[in-house]
């Protein structure tokens, strides 16, 4: 997980199994389940934008690791 914002953030997909539009529930350390959608790729890489925004203090906290 890169960019990780309130919002959104960017996860690597090396096998590009992930399309646009896609529905999943993700893990980001152990927090989670983070119910998201699969919003753009670009190249190996896909942009995840959350349900429901994820608190500040979460993205604080991976930000400052």
């Amino acid at each position: 997980v890169v960019g990780l914002s309130c919002a959104d953030c960017m996860v690597e997909d090396g096998s590009e199994n992930l399309p646009a539009g896609s529905e999943l529930s993700m893990f980001i350390g152990a927090i989670g389940p983070i119910h998201a959608r699969a919003e753009q790729r670009n190249g190996d890489r896909c942009r995840i934008r959350f349900v429901s925004p994820i608190d500040r203090q979460i993205v604080e906290h991976f930000g400052a690791a």
